[in-house]
């Protein structure tokens, strides 16, 4: 919940940490994804700079990268 709140008080840093998008990422081979699913601050951070490096190679927002790993999973 605490990510959620993140993502919309801060939408150009932080991304909503949820099992969907973290399951659709590792299924797409991601790199530089955390070893699991981020269960810590630091590995919470770790992941948000992963998906904002993810997000700006696709030309995308974060929130927009959200709504479509949600969808795809």
């Amino acid at each position: 919940m605490a990510s959620a709140i993140l993502s919309v008080c801060y939408p150009q840093e932080f991304t909503v940490l949820d099992y969907r998008a973290w399951e659709t990422l590792q299924g797409m081979g991601v790199t530089g994804l955390p070893v699991q699913k981020p269960n810590t601050v630091d590995a919470y951070l770790h992941y948000c700079q992963v998906c904002c490096m993810f997000a700006a190679e696709h030309n995308l927002s974060l929130r927009d990268l959200d709504r479509a790993l949600w969808a795809k999973n």
